[in-house]
């Protein structure tokens, strides 16, 4: 009994957790924000993707690359995922209504209609696909964007203040013996 109560606590802390990150969050740290440095571009460098963002892209399509301000890219996987949702729920419905298919599973569909499984699976591999290259673009997209960004305003060293022959004052060079003939 008292495992019972261990196991169902522990699922329901899962459950109802807002984001459990296995991996370390460690944000983005400038000496001091540049006077340029835009609204969108604070936000990319505080974004992360992690397993929430990963579990609201599968429900979700597009959530990522829009999460990554990929605009564009997220409409064609949303309309990707909803064409693939809709060829599984035609196979779904033909199914469902149609008295000369008699399937309880996916085999008995496969085995009384060929056509209908294909589009079914065309369907599904459609939404596994696009969920895991929204979910991957979003990911390379975003740290991308990241490392311009740091990139463009990277410490800069003032070269004009430093003097390279300063350096040299006390520099002793080995003298070199003379041939002799």
């Amino acid at each position: 009994m008292l495992q019972r109560i261990i196991t169902y606590t522990l699922f329901s802390n899962l459950l109802f957790a807002q984001d459990f990150q296995v991996e370390v969050h460690k944000p983005f740290e400038l000496p001091t924000m540049p006077d340029s440095l835009t609204l969108t571009e604070f936000q990319i460098l505080n974004r992360d993707l992690g397993w929430k963002e990963l579990f609201t892209t599968i429900i979700f399509p597009g959530y990522a690359t829009k999460f990554a301000k990929e605009d564009t890219l997220a409409t064609y996987i949303i309309l990707g995922r909803y064409l693939g949702l809709a060829a599984m729920g035609t196979v779904t419905l033909n199914a469902l209504f149609n008295p000369d298919i008699e399937a309880n599973n996916f085999q008995d569909l496969a085995e009384n209609s060929s056509a209908n499984a294909a589009v079914f699976v065309a369907g599904f591999s459609t939404n596994i696909i696009l969920t895991i290259f929204d979910w991957g673009y979003a990911n390379l997209s975003l740290k991308q964007k990241q490392d311009e960004i740091l990139f463009k305003y990277r410490q800069k060293p003032d070269l004009r203040s430093v003097d390279i022959w300063d350096g040299m004052k006390n520099i002793s060079l080995p003298s070199i013996p003379e041939k002799k003939p």
